[in-house]
């Protein structure tokens, strides 16, 4: 692994991990304990301080830390590893919004999250779907929303943590949501100070109920007890036993010890009840991320994490499959299989293009992002340069493992080029194995805009540009880069378990000689009809009740520029913006979603 060293010396160890790979491989997984102290606060006494108090804006600059990413190229035995035997799929940038005469189709409804405050760039975007509300997270502050997009309640993101720690930088939000025992589950980066993160921190919340407005669970984790690292790059997961939360610790100042990737497990039903716990967290030296899968089971009692093993070896690419066992207070961590994921990538960035503007956009690592476990499948996301050898693109890539063969099903890689590029994807399946992810497209034709792919299981995918960018984006930062991301969210919806979401990063217009970045929600509707209607003219105030035997037909046109609606009143209404012709069928779905097909 390269650490924090100078030019010269990390060109001979980068030498001697191509020649001698077996050096990085001989590595253990390091055990610790940390400790976590509960302390409660109320999401809404917050909103309500801030709202009378409101917090300074002042802009954020990350901490002054050298940060030296590992080259991480595990060596490979062909005999050891099973050959990709999976699908390989895909997905073409072909906008079904240009093709699809109803725009109700996708998305059924989206809608504004969180605009840019001028104070935090990139934004780190993350949040999460509960039964009754939607949660935006951000570098720059916490947000909650019905599920129309009306705003509840926002509070700055130091407000929010303000009382476990003092931190006066705190960074990359994750949250998700536990369907089962209805608690959210939010996790930060904290540094105490600008200057040095001896007190690097992992600052983790749940709420004591589905209804996030109320009061939450707080503990401030020394995430180094041996204050020899900081924390970064966080990933969080659950299954019925534990909060599992992945990053990478990185040298501070002066420190020159073997970088690694911890992993550090929690006793959930601790935190849930507010109990003060002790946190046991797993390193890996030959390694540099591992993220924990989001496990969609009541009963599962192993959790499965993944991370990069080598990204180009005989034209393959590998991850690594890791599994934790044990009781919820004693926790085992185990290396499971390297496993051939299919064709190769490059590590080596590749910016994206946008229209009017030659600075390219930053789009980060190839570290794996949103990973979920469902239906006995790991899947998981993260970016990929291609072609392996010098490389001219960036493209998200889905990647599905089974864990109990311990070999990969499928690979889905959108087909992008050198002007027109995707990344930061997450990935979610539903019930029915219905595929969704989440990603944003650069192109020289396009500012950066917001999108999604989705396919229903067995049939191909669906592609859309739900939020088009509106301006080009430069925000240059102390290294040089004109950053983006550094992720997204995508969640199915527990109150059907089938219509999923997504919140994703795209350009706003540029003001006062800046640029501006915005996030933006859609909801994505997979279409399972539960009947076909051909439908009757009339104006567009027309009501239609739907009934489960009712069938209509019509021998006239439905209104020029009206569409259809289905709205939670099971009723069909058309609304201003669509014609259709005689004899067209009209699908609708429980989840109050309909399309012409």
């Amino acid at each position: 692994m390269i650490m924090n060293l100078p030019n010269k010396i990390k060109s001979s160890l980068q030498l001697l991990l191509l020649l001698c790979p077996g050096w990085l491989y001989a590595q253990e997984t390091i055990k610790g304990t940390t400790n976590g102290v509960a302390t409660i606060i109320n999401f809404t006494e917050i909103a309500q301080y801030e709202l009378k108090n409101p917090p300074i804006k002042q802009k954020r600059e990350s901490p002054n830390l050298t940060k030296v990413k590992p080259v991480i190229a595990n060596p490979v035995d062909p005999s050891l590893v099973a050959p990709f035997m999976g699908k390989l799929t895909s997905v073409a940038l072909d906008d079904r919004t240009n093709k699809t005469q109803n725009p109700l189709e996708f998305p059924c409804n989206n809608f504004n999250a969180l605009d840019d405050d001028g104070t935090s760039n990139p934004p780190d975007v993350n949040g999460a779907i509960g039964f009754d509300h939607i949660m935006t997270t951000l570098n720059t502050q916490i947000q909650i929303q019905n599920k129309q997009g009306g705003v509840i309640s926002t509070v700055s993101i130091n407000g929010f943590w303000n009382g476990i720690g003092g931190h006066a930088f705190i960074f990359d939000p994750k949250i998700t949501y536990d369907p089962y025992e209805r608690r959210w589950i939010l996790i930060c980066c904290a540094d105490n100070t600008t200057t040095n993160s001896v007190n690097s921190s992992m600052l983790l919340a749940v709420s004591q109920t589905s209804d996030p407005t109320g009061n939450w669970n707080t503990y401030n984790i020394d995430a180094d007890p041996g204050n020899q690292f900081w924390f970064d790059y966080p990933s969080i997961g659950f299954n019925r036993n534990w909060i599992t939360v992945g990053g990478y610790m990185f040298n501070l100042p002066g420190q020159s010890n073997p970088q690694r990737s911890r992993v550090w497990v929690i006793n959930k039903a601790d935190v849930y009840a507010a109990l003060n716990t002790s946190i046991s967290f797993f390193d890996r030296t030959d390694y540099f991320h591992i993220a924990p899968a989001i496990t969609y089971s009541p009963t599962e009692n192993i959790m499965y994490c993944v991370s990069k093993f080598n990204n180009d070896f005989q034209n393959s690419g590998f991850v690594r499959l890791f599994s934790i066992t044990g009781t919820a207070a004693a926790p085992v961590f185990n290396l499971l299989n390297t496993i051939n994921t299919g064709p190769s990538w490059s590590t080596t960035v590749v910016n994206g293009p946008q229209l009017n503007s030659s600075t390219l956009l930053n789009l980060g690592d190839d570290r794996i992002l949103q990973t979920v476990f469902r239906n006995g499948v790991v899947w998981f996301g993260h970016n990929v340069y291609l072609p392996a050898t010098n490389p001219t693109t960036c493209a998200a890539e889905i990647v599905a493992i089974n864990p109990v063969t311990q070999t990969s099903i499928e690979n889905i890689r959108t087909a992008t080029d050198a002007n027109n590029m995707t990344a930061y994807p997450s990935v979610a399946v539903n019930q029915r194995n219905d595929l969704f992810f989440g990603y944003t497209t650069f192109s020289n034709t396009n500012y950066a805009r917001a999108s999604v792919s989705y396919r229903r299981s067995g049939q191909g995918f669906f592609f859309y540009h739900y939020k088009d960018g509106e301006d080009w984006f430069v925000n240059i930062d102390g290294q040089g880069r004109n950053r983006w991301g550094d992720y997204s969210a995508t969640f199915i919806d527990p109150e059907d378990d089938i219509t999923a979401w997504t919140v994703q990063e795209y350009a706003r217009p540029r003001a006062f000689g800046n640029s501006f970045w915005g996030t933006w929600w859609a909801k994505i509707c997979p279409g399972y009809c539960t009947n076909d209607f051909a439908l009757t003219g009339g104006n567009n105030n027309v009501m239609q009740k739907y009934e489960a035997t009712n069938t209509i037909t019509s021998s006239v046109l439905i209104q020029n520029n009206s569409f259809i609606k289905y709205d939670a009143g099971a009723r069909i209404r058309l609304v201003p913006g669509f014609r259709v012709v005689t004899g067209s069928k009209f699908k609708t779905n429980l989840e109050g979603c309909g399309g012409i097909w």
